[in-house]
């Protein structure tokens, strides 16, 4: 339920909320890769960078493990995308590499696609990352270009039904 509640919030552009319910979620679950990619989606908004890019690198083991190869290219390749790192590099090389050997379908050859994009422009500039028509990378939605007064803070909301089913000790707040 807390993820759930973390992507209709992430959905609602209220991130930092959203965050909260992903922690929860990863408190209960650690492996739950829906409340992985979730919280590095609300890094992601948040603009914590280097948090989000660990948050896809933890991803990405998962991923890999599960044998989900082009879903893990995509998750190093994001990571890359949001902070350059010699290890991060040298993971997402290894994962196309077997991905590539894996002679993979249409998605895996759409996300081998898009990593050697990241990977070409990233030998050619250190720069940040291009900007894509979606906002942030990987198409998410982006907060780019709405100052920080601008964004209305919610209000606090009541205690709902899924507190009550947070071990104690655990809280979203």
């Amino acid at each position: 339920p807390h993820t759930s509640a973390g992507a209709a919030l992430l959905r609602a552009r209220r991130p930092t909320e959203a965050l909260r319910h992903y922690d929860a979620a990863l408190r209960l679950a650690p492996g739950d890769e829906a409340a992985l990619l979730g919280r590095a989606q609300s890094l992601t908004e948040l603009r914590r960078r280097r948090e989000a890019a660990d948050a896809f690198d933890v991803l990405v083991e998962i991923r890999a493990a599960d044998g989900a190869l082009a879903d893990a290219v995509d998750a190093a390749r994001r990571g890359l995308e949001l902070a350059e790192g010699r290890e991060r590099r040298r993971t997402l090389e290894r994962l196309i590499e077997r991905l590539r050997a894996s002679e993979p379908d249409e998605p895996g050859r759409l996300a081998l696609d898009r990593a050697l994009l990241v990977l070409e422009g990233a030998a050619m500039t250190s720069t940040a990352p291009p900007a894509d028509a979606g906002g942030a990378p990987g198409g998410e939605p982006s907060l780019d270009g709405i100052a920080e007064a601008d964004v209305v803070a919610a209000p606090a909301a009541p205690r709902l039904a899924l507190d009550r089913d947070l071990p104690p000790g655990l809280s979203l707040e």
